[in-house]
């Protein structure tokens, strides 16, 4: 996600220079952060799907559209 968001449309869009262009330290920054988020969002997600299972244990699960 982070290189293609920062070697590509990011820089396409003009919006930042392409990372090859920042310090080292920033893109192993964003580097990091991206990991964080993506393993943060990764716990949550299981944490929902887990309570959703006890929430519903025992009754018909939903139907999903």
């Amino acid at each position: 996600m982070w290189a293609a968001s920062y070697l590509g449309w990011i820089p396409a869009a003009r919006i930042l220079k392409p990372a090859t262009r920042h310090p080292w330290r920033r893109n192993l920054l964003m580097i990091a952060a991206h990991l964080v988020w993506g393993a943060s969002l990764a716990k949550g997600l299981e944490d929902l799907d887990r309570a959703e299972g006890e929430l519903f244990e025992g009754a018909p699960r939903p139907h999903p559209d």
